[in-house]
Parts: structure tokens; sequence; C-alpha cells
């Protein structure tokens, strides 16, 4: 097994946002510093607007304002890990 320096960084990688967070945040807390995020999509649906959020009970009029929404949040998420 090859030993990685300490100059290495950790590539995450998910769905959607929160994935990353809810999966790794233990690891992440670790070595905040080393962390790279990827989301493969942008969590939402492109139908079903307006559409309310089961979590916050918000009502969103598009994908693109429900999207913003959860990148804020992921954003939120990974600062607390570091």
């Amino acid at each position: 097994m090859k030993k990685l320096d300490n100059s290495s960084k950790d590539l995450y990688v998910g769905a959607h946002q929160d994935d990353v967070p809810i999966a790794a945040a233990a690891r992440m807390l670790k070595n905040p510093e080393r962390i790279y995020v990827a989301n493969i999509t942008d969590g939402v649906s492109a139908f079903q607007y307006p559409k309310c959020s089961k979590w916050t009970g918000r009502t969103y009029e598009t994908a693109e304002e429900f999207s913003a929404q959860r990148n804020m949040e992921d954003r939120n998420a990974l600062s607390l890990i570091g």
C-alpha cells in the first residue's frame, strides 16, 4: 500500500448535496484541510413545482430556487466540518 504524504488531498464524491457530509463527516473531521467535494447533480428534480420541502416547510417555485437552497445547506454543513 502506498503511503500518502501530508500534501495529498481527499476527494469525496456524492450524487447530490448532503450525501458527502452525511456519509463522510467523521472521516472529514480528521483532516478538514485535505477535502475536495464533488456533487454530481444539483439534487433536485426539474418538474413538480411549486414544491414544498418536507424538511423546512418552505415552498420553492422553481428547480433553480430549490437547488440554490440545497447548495447553501451543503456549504453550511461542510463549513461545520472545516
